[in-house]
């Protein structure tokens, strides 16, 4: 990496993390635990079979968001903490002409800035894990989802493991 950065150092890693993340944007890819048919399990689980208000929480580069429009008719808000992945993402939305049923926004699974109970659906595949406050993002799904919502999840690994009462 270049720089003086020490390796093994919090500044080093969150650089190369910086650097794996612009890479992933810039040919167009993310991955997360199981591909697809994840996906698919997971939205069987939280109940999307036509038409939902989604939050895609990292929603990377816009694959999961352009799938749930097309199939579903959803319409997805897809937040990331990036600029280049929310960048990509409109270029998808555009190219798909599905501008009309997705929206990109940078903010932070910390602090959403969404209303009270706007969301069927909240979502992350492979996100949860590196975010600093899981606790914190949790409490946030579930302020911005409707009345028997559903939080999806899709998640290789956790900083905490989640309690019953997260």
């Amino acid at each position: 990496m270049p720089g003086n950065t020490p390796e093994g150092t919090p500044e080093a890693t969150a650089g190369m993390q910086d650097l794996y993340f612009d890479l992933q944007a810039e040919v167009d890819m993310t991955k997360h635990i199981g591909s697809l048919d994840i996906t698919h399990k997971l939205l069987e689980l939280v109940h999307i079979d036509g038409p939902k208000h989604v939050l895609d929480v990292g929603c990377g580069v816009g694959r999961t968001p352009a799938y749930l429009a097309r199939k579903y008719g959803c319409t997805v808000m897809g937040i990331d903490i990036r600029e280049k992945m929310i960048a990509r993402s409109r270029e998808r939305a555009k190219r798909a002409c599905l501008e009309g049923l997705l929206e990109f926004h940078l903010a932070d699974a910390q602090d959403l800035p969404f209303e009270n109970a706007r969301f069927d659906l909240v979502m992350t595949e492979s996100v949860m894990m590196m975010i600093p406050d899981q606790e914190q993002a949790l409490s946030e799904f579930v302020r911005v989802l409707k009345p028997g919502g559903y939080a999806g999840l899709n998640e290789p690994s956790w900083q905490k493991e989640p309690t019953p009462d997260m």
